[in-house]
């Protein structure tokens, strides 16, 4: 059936319902402005008006001229803790009720985590929406999901696909870069456990920025932010691009850059995705070709731009039949942005291509990229974020999350007490006045030390142990200077447990040759030298 027509402006665009929250609680203490919102939420005006806009699709706010007021469901759903069942249980009802959210993605809560290009399809018909559009307003619904109903542990999420011998296939199997940053040639096989090893101005870091764009890639990012940044709706950044810009995303002046990257999907059906990107010299970056194939024989997905003009809308070439070589219908495409997730949410390419586009989708964007910084891990947290970020953001959250798995938990007291020659008593997370969550060591009946306090070793092997215990199977976990903290044993056990549960597949980068040895010696067969 399909979606009613509607305006955009109906359609959400604000991905937080922690933030959405913030902005209904700072209406509930008299800012019924936007400009009032503005200054007690530190958000910008554009990012208020896309918080209150969701707040009125899920029945929470009335916009009333330019007054905001609150609906009895808001009062309803501040009458509840953050990061309590009771604020899960007034969210879900706001989602079921919501007649946007019905009609746009009826069964969003229900069964199976809906496909993100079908649901861009249903977006982009009713709104009338762009793909790339509709794709990232898809991905809002799914952010409220997943708040709503939780992520996937490594406990109960799927696990990868099994090789002929029963070990789990890697979804990144081979990686090649061209002219990227430090890096002229690469040319890199990844099993499921891989330990790439370097010392400062070796192409570790390059490489760890090749697999960080691939991530951007299947997220939906345009080139520009891909090499620049990207801010959140609080105006933070949440994507930082390349350290000095794009001017240095190609190696030694080349005119360009290539990443090539080959992923075995669900399906174990090789698939290889081809990206050269343009970085001229006082000029916005631009896409100088995409081709994606699948299959053994290869056989094209889709291939563009199918012109060398610099015009900024351009077409792509996809596949006729799924069983055929052919390329036929022309799709309608960006060149500042990749051509991935377009081709995935294009609502004129054939089915078969949006399926095989969205399955590269699905695995670049659960790469996570690991780095962590002792001062990020060191900030307080607010309820929501159930995943760590690349440098530790949302670590008290996701500690928090980890925590309430007791094997986690022992195995966190166990590693504290090997590293740092104490036993703590256990860990908890306490709340400030402003309601931010502060991790604490528990000493003793009496004293618990918070995390402010702790030393960088002590933060950077709680965020590891959270990170490890929060990455599902399917996904791909690349950490970046693994062993900058944390002794080779440790990094060994936390290999040992990720391999005892079926996945993730595991990229250690690591600056030590000691590191290197120690690993090698104990993953014997297991893990590899990428």
């Amino acid at each position: 059936m399909l979606p009613p027509p509607m305006k955009a402006v109906d359609i959400p665009q604000a991905n937080n319902l922690d933030q959405i929250r913030e902005v209904v609680h700072a209406v509930a203490a008299g800012a019924v402005t936007r400009e009032a919102v503005q200054e007690a939420t530190a958000l910008s005006a554009r990012h208020v008006a896309y918080h209150v806009q969701a707040a009125r699709i899920l029945g929470w706010l009335d916009v009333k001229g330019t007054r905001y007021e609150l609906s009895l469901a808001a009062t309803a759903l501040l009458d509840t803790e953050p990061g309590t069942p009771e604020e899960l249980q007034q969210m879900q009802a706001a989602l079921t009720a919501s007649p946007v959210v019905q009609a746009l993605a009826p069964k969003l809560l229900s069964g199976q985590r809906p496909a993100v290009t079908d649901l861009a399809d249903r977006i982009a018909r009713a709104g009338k929406l762009a793909p790339a559009t509709a794709l990232r307003r898809a991905q809002t619904f799914l952010a409220w999901r997943d708040r709503v109903l939780g992520v996937p542990t490594p406990v109960d999420a799927p696990a990868a696909a099994p090789g002929a011998d029963g070990v789990p296939m890697p979804h990144l199997w081979r990686l090649r870069v061209t002219d990227f940053l430090g890096l002229a040639r690469l040319d890199l096989h990844l099993p499921t456990l891989a330990m790439v090893h370097g010392p400062a101005g070796a192409g570790r870091t390059s490489l760890a920025e090749a697999l960080r764009l691939l991530f951007g890639i299947g997220s939906g990012l345009t080139l520009g932010e891909l090499l620049g940044e990207r801010r959140n709706v609080s105006g933070a950044v949440e994507w930082s691009g390349l350290v000095g810009g794009p001017s240095l995303a190609v190696h030694k002046g080349a005119p360009s850059f290539a990443l090539e990257v080959e992923l075995r999907s669900e399906r174990n059906e090789p698939c290889t995705l081809q990206v050269e990107v343009a970085v001229p010299p006082g000029a916005d970056p631009y896409l100088v070709r995409e081709e994606m194939t699948v299959g053994n024989p290869a056989r094209v997905v889709y291939a563009g731009p199918d012109d060398d003009s610099d015009a900024p809308e351009t077409h792509a070439r996809v596949r006729k039949s799924a069983d055929g070589d052919a390329l036929g219908p022309r799709v309608p495409v960006l060149r500042d942005q990749p051509l991935l997730t377009q081709i995935a949410a294009a609502a004129n390419a054939p089915r078969h291509v949006r399926e095989d586009a969205a399955r590269a989708v699905q695995i670049l964007s659960n790469i996570r990229t690991f780095r962590p910084d002792p001062n990020t891990l060191r900030q307080p947290g607010r309820p929501g974020p159930l995943f760590l970020g690349p440098r530790g953001e949302g670590f008290p959250s996701a500690l928090e999350v980890a925590l309430q798995n007791e094997a986690v938990h022992a195995a966190l007291i166990a590693r504290w007490a090997d590293v740092l020659d104490r036993t703590p008593r256990g860990f908890t997370l306490l709340r400030d006045p402003m309601g931010r969550i502060i991790p604490h060591e528990v000493l003793d009946d009496a004293w618990a030390l918070p995390a402010p306090a702790w030393s960088d070793t002590a933060l950077v092997l709680a965020a590891a142990t959270t990170i490890f215990a929060t990455t599902a199977p399917h996904q791909v976990l690349v950490w970046d200077d693994a062993d900058a903290y944390l002794p080779p044993e440790i990094l060994v056990e936390l290999l040992e447990d990720a391999e005892s549960r079926g996945g993730p597949q595991v990229i250690l980068l690591v600056r030590h040759a000691h590191t290197a040895q120690a690993l090698a010696a104990h993953r014997a067969g297991t893990l590899e030298r990428a």
